[in-house]
């Protein structure tokens, strides 16, 4: 039976508002490509798994914890994962244990804010400033090969020990991100919107989405300085380039827009990735190809 790893492109911060988030889904197995021996101190990257299987695995056995389907009862797993997890959203965790059919590919993804415990529920006390709760919902996009071709992935190496654990860093910035979210939701809408149609080939990519909405994070204060010193550096050699950091602190992973380079033009440059403590993966679409 194949597992699947997953990482956040875009929303880790809004889905916990009850907004859409864009979720890369892949086999784990794969990492093991690139991260032999990858590992982490002050975080179990795999609880319940194997940890072999790879970055982005850490919530790849919940389905075996509990007696709820996602895709029969999402209601009942969410429920039971927001108790074991009240923090987290568990929009990542739902897309993971979807079955083998649903493949590898991106996942719009909504979790109502409201739904059991989680951290819209914590810290509201305006009733203007809150997001209307929302259903469960779930599509995989139908993604465009010269689209993707011109996103770019970067992993941490294998000796970077800056791997945040989610529920830690949630604990110390839960209050910041809801206190800061009000503000640019309506924008976000439009920016996901844009992304979902550049990702299906039908619409340029959205001016600075990822440049934009990383610079407010990182004012908000939610942004690591790893992330930070990551960013800027893949910024500075790559100037029309976008950057943005995803994950806890946003520096699991990172996802680079440039539209002319092509793969081969960013393993020329892997010596100085390795130095700044992350590798190159390649292209969205090459990644997704390989078997």
């Amino acid at each position: 039976m194949k597992r699947y790893g997953k990482i956040f492109l875009f929303g880790e911060m809004a889905v916990l508002a009850g907004e859409p988030a864009l979720i890369l889904r892949f086999e784990s197995e794969r990492m093991l490509t690139f991260q032999k021996h990858f590992r982490t101190t002050g975080t179990v990257v795999n609880p319940g798994a194997d940890p072999l299987l790879g970055f982005g695995s850490s919530s790849a056995d919940f389905k075996l914890k509990t007696g709820f389907d996602p895709e029969t009862d999402i209601e009942g797993f969410m429920s039971d994962y927001r108790l074991r997890n009240p923090l987290s959203s568990g929009a990542d965790a739902w897309v993971q244990n979807l079955s083998e059919s649903w493949g590898e590919g991106v996942f719009r993804v909504i979790v109502p804010a409201n739904f059991g415990p989680g951290l819209a529920t914590e810290n509201q006390t305006q009733p203007e400033t809150q997001i209307p709760q929302r259903g469960f919902d779930l599509r995989k996009l139908s993604l465009d090969q010269t689209s993707t071709r011109k996103l770019h992935l970067f992993g941490l190496s294998e000796t970077t020990r800056t791997k945040m654990a989610t529920d830690s860093f949630l604990k110390n910035h839960s209050f910041r991100i809801q206190s800061a979210w009000a503000d640019p939701a309506a924008d976000y809408a439009g920016v996901l919107r844009d992304l979902v149609s550049f990702f299906e080939g039908k619409n340029s990519f959205p001016d600075r989405a990822f440049t934009n909405w990383y610079r407010y994070w990182k004012k908000v204060g939610v942004v690591s300085d790893f992330s930070e010193f990551v960013t800027q550096n893949l910024q500075a050699m790559f100037p029309y380039a976008e950057v943005k950091g995803c994950g806890a602190g946003m520096n699991d992973f990172f996802v680079l827009y440039e539209p002319q380079l092509s793969s081969q033009d960013f393993r020329r440059c892997s010596d100085r990735f390795s130095e700044w403590g992350v590798e190159y993966w390649g292209n969205l679409s090459d990644f997704l190809a390989r078997g």
